[in-house]
């Protein structure tokens, strides 16, 4: 049985993603809004929950402390004005490359956004460039002059953060779920099918121009990444609620024969399932196509490893190895272990099969170096 706390919560994150009316039932009694606040925090969806509480506020009497009033409210003006300035960023980083002749795609952040009611309103994280793996020195070469700095890699890597004022900038030649083999093969295939004729999108709005991926190829890897994170440090709901909309915004799109082969192919029938049950339960989603029936004892334990870990294990693991690369890189590999055991009763043979995969690949990289 979900807690009055959870439950409460979860009603204003609905109503801030689709404009619903509030459950004003559950807020008859003591609400402690210091915790709804810190959940939000923690989930990355403040502004979304900030919303809710407005829409609530504006239909009943209840009354908030001003404090945690002001928080919501400066959480989503700092939200509002980062986001456009990772427009302005993911702008510039298209032009730029397009000038130079590198094609590129802006995977999940500033594209993903715009499948939110209020775009500017998505928490935002970094913005991740792809590129193919020849011409991933070319596009590094070409922004390192700029750059304010350049986090230190593996040697060898096609992977390498920049940042451009306090903004992140990931630029991947390579694109891997470290789920599976068979998930990771089928992304290095669709990595190359997403620079063919077709592959890629161009999303225009005003100034703000960028690339991002075809449909098909987002639906499959916005999934990928965030089981990724299920099982490797901690998802947070964020990242559950952006799978969520770009599938809710491109519904239409979807052919159900094409997208079921799509998954057994890359392996992604559980998460499917699992997640998809998720949304429609605890997020308010309209029923997904393809979606199964999952027990509510195992999505109720799918949000307690998601309250328990907060956004990317922050909650559990803050301040862990930072900076080091080889040390964040051990770190991760040994506190991966208890995150495993945690997913087996949700999960089984995912679970075994992420263990398998992750360790092997983790000690071949350490012992390469990289």
């Amino acid at each position: 049985m979900m807690k009055q706390i959870d439950q409460q919560f979860f009603s204003l994150l609905r109503t801030g993603l689709w404009g619903t009316e509030p459950e004003v039932s559950l807020f008859a009694g003591e609400t402690d809004w210091e915790t709804v606040f810190l959940m939000a925090k923690e989930q990355t969806v403040v502004p979304m929950v900030a919303d809710g509480v407005e829409s609530l506020l504006s239909r009943t009497d209840i009354e908030i402390p001003r404090e945690v009033r002001k928080r919501f409210a400066s959480g989503l003006l700092k939200t509002e004005q980062r986001n456009r300035r990772m427009d302005r960023l993911s702008t510039y980083l298209f032009q730029k490359a397009e000038a130079e002749g590198i094609p590129c795609v802006i995977l999940k952040g500033q594209g993903v956004a715009r499948c939110y009611p209020v775009p500017l309103r998505r928490q935002s994280g970094d913005v991740d460039v792809v590129v193919l793996p020849e011409d991933f020195e070319r596009i590094c070469a070409l922004f390192a002059p700029v750059a304010k700095a350049i986090e230190q890699q593996g040697e060898g890597t096609l992977h390498r953060a920049m940042y451009f004022g306090d903004l992140q900038v990931e630029f991947h030649g390579s694109i891997e779920s470290e789920l599976t083999r068979r998930t990771d093969c089928r992304l290095e295939v669709l990595h190359r099918e997403l620079f063919a004729e077709g592959g890629i999108r161009i999303l225009e709005e005003g100034d703000f121009r960028i690339p991002v991926p075809s449909v098909r190829f987002d639906t499959q890897y916005l999934l990928s990444h965030l089981y990724k994170h299920f099982f490797q440090e901690g998802v947070g709901l964020r990242q559950v609620c952006d799978w969520m909309m770009f599938v809710h915004a491109h519904a239409a799109e979807l052919d159900a024969d094409v997208l079921a082969e799509d998954l057994r192919k890359i392996g992604l029938e559980n998460a499917w399932t699992l997640f998809s049950a998720f949304c429609v339960r605890y997020l308010g989603a309209p029923r997904f196509p393809l979606c199964g029936e999952v027990k509510e004892p195992v999505l109720e334990k799918v949000w307690q490893l998601m309250s328990i870990h907060g956004n990317f294990g922050k909650k559990t693991f803050h301040g862990w190895a930072e900076g080091v690369y080889f040390v964040k890189k051990i770190t991760s590999l040994f506190r991966a272990v208890p995150q495993v055991a945690e997913k087996i009763g949700v999960a089984p043979g995912d679970s075994l099969r992420f263990f398998l995969y992750y360790f092997r690949r983790a000690f071949v990289k350490l012992k390469k170096g990289v």
